[in-house]
């Protein structure tokens, strides 16, 4: 998909969308977020979107005692997904669905 505004297929961080061969190198989520969708027509070959590993983050400070615990929102600490995307590498990337090969229409 080498559409300049991709309507089809995307990858959007920082609300520009990414398709074809274009991707966020070097690209910072601002709000630690990346969308993929994928539309119902053709499906092409899966992306691969990996990251530097950041420093551990101090723990949160503790809740009043009357407060139940809480679970943390990211099994893998930092990182979650949601939808068909999977984290791989130990946490350190993050991929379409079938990764390398073509990915389902109709997805994110």
């Amino acid at each position: 998909e080498d559409y300049y505004d991709c309507p089809y297929d995307h990858l959007t961080v920082n609300g520009v969308k990414y398709c074809g061969t274009l991707g966020p190198a070097g690209v910072v989520p601002s709000d630690g977020t990346m969308t993929w969708v994928s539309d119902g027509s053709e499906t092409f070959p899966g992306w691969k979107v990996c990251w530097a590993a950041q420093p551990p983050s101090l723990p949160p400070p503790l809740p009043p005692p009357s407060l139940p615990p809480s679970l943390p929102p990211c099994p893998l600490g930092d990182v979650c997904t949601t939808g068909p995307c999977l984290i791989t590498d130990g946490g350190s990337c993050a991929t379409s669905p079938d990764f390398p090969n073509l990915y389902p229409t109709d997805e994110g």
